[in-house]
């Protein structure tokens, strides 16, 4: 019965881990279309702009729904494996008797929140260029 357990655990985190992947690759795609945009913005080209924003939003909706698949995937298995799923996703960080395969899971997803990070810091540049002081940044840091 262990052994069992410990196999559904082991697809569980594989799962998981191609979830991951994709946030990965979303998070990827989401910083190249937004350094697209600034560039755009820089040419003037409205047209281009107006494309890669929409192009951006499409991959920003895929990324809302993986993270729901694994917050359904989470919810087949016990509390404790939910528990430690939810902390890797706040900390991007595996507990020390941690899998191989939660290990990597927490690896893709600090490096997406790496990507992740580096778009908002552009993201910050071009809102502000284009709404000024009424920029969400602007309004977001008071």
């Amino acid at each position: 019965m262990a052994e069992l357990l410990e196999l559904d655990l082991k697809e569980f985190w594989v799962e998981v881990m191609k979830i991951a992947q994709k946030k990965y690759r979303c998070a990827t795609e989401v910083q190249r279309l937004t350094e697209e945009i600034a560039d755009s913005l820089n040419r003037d080209d409205r047209v281009s702009t107006q494309l890669l924003l929409g192009m951006r939003q499409e991959e920003m909706e895929h990324w809302g729904e993986y993270n729901h698949m694994i917050e359904v995937l989470g919810h087949a298995y016990p509390k404790e494996i939910q528990r430690r799923m939810n902390s890797l996703l706040d900390t991007k960080k595996a507990d020390e008797d941690a899998s191989p395969e939660e290990k990597k899971v927490a690896e893709i997803l600090a490096n997406a929140k790496s990507v992740i990070d580096k778009t908002i810091q552009i993201d910050r540049v071009i809102n502000i260029k284009i709404a000024g002081s009424k920029s969400y940044y602007t309004e977001s840091q008071k």
